[in-house]
């Protein structure tokens, strides 16, 4: 049932019960005295039963969004990330699920944005975020910290500045070098668009100059900006939007920042009018596999193609993926190849032409197809959406968790279906369940992460009736799909 006919009914219920007692009260009830008082505590129940809605609505629009992340702490446990109101909290969940310990990362009188999370090479989390200062919020500086797993700091306690520029910088993606450092980048919005990359290393010193290195100016919207660690570096994707075109260029830098492709990047060739959803990986030689949605409306083939170490394709482009929703794909590396999951919405094929339906495939780095395609999920609810997240463990098995939403404010229930590397289901043939819905808490897409035994943790927002209250949802699975707490 919808909110707005619940909502209906809940009224029309509390108007009724009111006359009634209304008239019970006048009609049965002798004194006057206590007439008046019975008819005045109905007036008032009634009228605090009917604001309560209207004044959490209120409060709920002056909430800022909530937003969590997580990560594994190689324990058995996790490191959550939690933002909301402009303050970063972190906590670490034991294996039994308890609370290890908690922390916040913030500065007085600023407010935190567009936050980050990876995990290091301690067993904790690298972060990445935004602050802006009070009297002017259109200008923010870029910090970083890493936090071990007992939850010290690992960089300077209020963290590490990664770029002093006070422009609009909006943080796009961590890439630890495995030693401890890692690369940052961001793209500056001011009369135009800018990409500055910055490098840490394990002490936390800034190693690209006080606002990192610029690979890419355009006076038009960069978007996708995806990092991917090279032989000799590090290499930097993105697309550049020109009316209704939309190309991707490539930049490789080498570990002093030096830039070496052409200036401002390469533009790959794709015979492809409008490229978006970009994803990079690589193919662990000295390649990169991209894969791109191309098409400016709601449901577009996908596309997969290699390029060498000079941003040059290697052989075809391959179209991955016939038709799917833009707005839910995935790419996860394997040891032997990647896994690609996307979402069909209804009307989009004439083979599921009412169904929302979630796909998984396994790709080699050749761009072959190595499962059948797997349909995990099919719902013929059309109303609402479909939304899934995934995580591989260290035995390559993946767990994959969805739901069926009626909006993005309202989550559904969860399943999951565990998919080992031979691309079989572990969890029959629709997956199982692990959280429900009710009237009161709603939980939001989650995270997942695998643990060493070959189970996993869950953890979600779970968001109330009125939006101003959150609470933590975290649960961890055996190997078997059964709940640990």
């Amino acid at each position: 049932m919808g909110k707005l006919p619940f909502l209906v009914i809940a009224y029309i219920f509390i108007l009724l019960l009111a006359i009634v007692l209304s008239v019970v009260a006048a009609k049965f009830v002798k004194r006057r005295a206590l007439r008046i008082f019975l008819l005045v505590a109905i007036l008032v129940v009634f009228f605090v039963m009917l604001t309560i809605p209207f004044i959490s609505l209120i409060q709920s629009s002056f909430l800022k969004p909530v937003y969590i992340d997580a990560v594994s702490d190689n324990a058995g446990g996790a490191i959550v990330s939690l933002w909301q109101n402009g303050v970063i909290s972190l906590r670490r969940l034991g294996s039994d699920g308890k609370t290890i310990w908690t922390k916040q990362i913030s500065h007085d009188s600023n407010s935190v944005s567009f936050h980050k999370v990876s995990p290091n090479n301690s067993s904790g989390v690298v972060l990445f975020w935004a602050e802006s200062k009070l009297q002017d919020e259109s200008k923010n500086y870029l910090y970083a910290q890493s936090i071990d797993v007992n939850g010290n700091c690992l960089w300077k306690s209020d963290g590490v500045l990664i770029s002093s520029q006070t422009c609009y910088n909006v943080p796009y993606n961590i890439l630890t070098d495995g030693c401890g450092g890692a690369f940052f980048s961001w793209i500056v919005i001011k009369d135009g668009y800018e990409i500055r990359i910055q490098r840490v290393d394990a002490s936390g010193n800034v190693l690209w100059g006080e606002d990192g290195k610029q690979i890419a100016f355009s006076k038009n919207r960069i978007d996708d900006l995806n990092l991917v660690r090279s032989l000799n570096g590090v290499i930097a994707v993105w697309t550049v939007e020109q009316e209704n075109n939309s190309q991707i260029y490539t930049q490789i830098l080498d570990l002093n920042g030096n830039n070496l492709l052409q200036s401002g990047g390469f533009r790959i060739d794709t015979n492809s009018r409008y490229c978006r959803n970009v994803h990079a990986l690589s193919d662990n030689s000295s390649g990169t596999i991209i894969v791109f949605q191309d098409g400016y409306g709601d449901s577009a083939p996908v596309y997969a193609f290699r390029i060498n170490s000079q941003g040059k394709q290697i052989g075809e482009q391959v179209k991955v993926v016939a038709s799917c929703d833009p707005t839910y794909i995935r790419v996860a590396p394997q040891k032997d190849g990647f896994i690609l999951g996307w979402i069909v919405t209804p009307g989009t094929t004439s083979l599921f032409p009412s169904e929302w339906t979630l796909h998984i495939q396994k790709f080699s780095f050749k761009l072959k197809p190595l499962w059948d395609d797997k349909v995990i999920y099919v719902s013929k609810i059309t109303a609402g959406r479909l939304d899934f997240n995934w995580a591989i463990s260290n035995a390559y098995d993946l767990f994959v968790v969805w739901q069926m939403a009626e909006s993005p404010a309202k989550g559904d229930l969860l399943y999951v279906q565990k998919i080992n590397s031979e691309g079989k289901e572990l969890r029959g043939s629709n997956g199982i369940l692990i959280s429900t819905s009710n009237l009161l808490f709603h939980p939001s897409s989650p995270c997942v992460i695998p643990d060493d035994a070959g189970g996993m943790i869950i953890i979600s927002l779970k968001k109330n009736f009125w939006g101003t209250k959150y609470i933590i949802f975290s649960q961890k699975f055996s190997s078997s799909g059964n709940p640990l707490w």
